[in-house]
Order: structure tokens, then C-alpha cells, then sequence
């Protein structure tokens, strides 16, 4: 996928059947933000030091300033229109930015000298579970802070009015009897 991404034959995502996402490509800004002599669009080059012949930037993109790492936008069920369908579509991004990631594997030789194609999984399943677990338990869990104040005043006041009739009705009591 790689290798179709740097020579412009974008079908290559079709392949590997990625789903929508932001994926890194492996492409960044090199050379200083103040270099005015050089277009900004050509001050990107591949991770490994290639140049970059190929570019699908989305349109007005590159924005530079802060952003110095290359996302490819794969998102082909969003709704048409502005920032709609990004479909293989490059933009710069700051480089702190959480995102998917494509990666390239070398062919893997396996004892008798037979040469395999990488698996494209790296990450054990239970470990990206785990991780995916967290966020959503913080994703869960910091929404319902409002809601237990919530409940936590609501039930607040509901005791202070019930303490507050039952004082009421002993002093009528009270002074009913006198």
C-alpha cells in the first residue's frame, strides 16, 4: 500500500480493505517553517529520506505553519460536499495528532529459504482489546460525572425538603397541642 500511496496507484487501499480513518503515510515536512525560497508543498519527503514525486493533496493543503506530518483521509462514507468524502486525500497535521498508521513490512524468509509476505497484524488482539477497553471506559466514565453531581443535588434538595416539612408539621403539632 505504501509503495501504491508514493507512485499515485491510490486502489492500492482498496486492496488492503482499509475502512474510514486518518492513516500516517510516512511523509513529513523537512527543512525549516521560515524557508520562503522553497514552495511548502515540496519540503515533504518520505520517512526513510526518499523524495516525494507523488502528491493527492486535499484541496488548499498543505497548510503548513505547525503541521509537518502527512495524513491520507479515508473516510469514502461521509456525505458529500465541503469536508465531505476524503477519499485518499493527503492533509498536514500536527504530528501529536492520534491516527490510524500504515506500515511496510520486509518479506520475511522462514527456514528453508522460502520468502513470505508479512501478516498485517502486529499487534496481539487481546492487547489492541485492551487498549480500545480503556478509552472507552474513560469515554464512559468522565460523561457520567456530571450527571452523579446531578443526581447528587437533586437528592440533596429532596432530603432538605422532606426534613424541612417534617419540621414544619411537629411544630404545627406542637403548637396544635398547646
Amino acid at each position: 500500500l505504501l509503495q501504491a500511496l508514493r507512485s499515485g496507484a491510490v486502489g492500492g487501499a482498496r486492496e488492503a480493505g482499509i475502512s474510514d480513518g486518518d492513516f500516517w503515510i510516512g511523509l513529513t515536512r523537512v527543512g525549516g517553517v521560515n524557508n520562503t525560497l522553497i514552495p511548502c508543498a515540496e519540503l515533504y519527503q518520505w520517512t526513510d529520506g526518499s523524495e516525494a514525486s507523488f502528491r493527492n493533496w486535499y484541496a488548499d493543503e498543505p497548510s503548513c505553519g505547525g503541521e509537518a506530518c502527512v495524513v491520507m483521509y479515508h473516510q469514502p462514507t461521509a456525505l458529500p460536499g465541503l469536508g465531505g468524502a476524503y477519499v485518499y486525500q493527503w492533509n498536514d497535521d500536527r504530528c501529536n495528532m492520534k491516527h490510524n498508521f500504515i506500515c511496510k513490512y520486509e518479506p520475511v524468509t522462514s527456514g528453508g529459504g522460502v520468502v513470505t509476505q508479512a501478516t498485517g497484524s502486529v499487534v496481539p488482539p487481546q492487547v489492541a482489546m485492551t487498549e480500545a477497553s480503556g478509552m472507552l471506559l474513560l469515554y464512559v466514565f468522565i460523561p457520567t460525572i456530571p450527571l452523579l453531581l446531578l443526581i447528587l443535588v437533586a437528592s440533596g434538595t429532596c432530603c432538605f425538603q422532606t426534613l424541612s416539612r417534617s419540621r414544619l408539621r411537629t411544630k404545627t403539632s406542637t403548637d396544635q397541642s398547646d
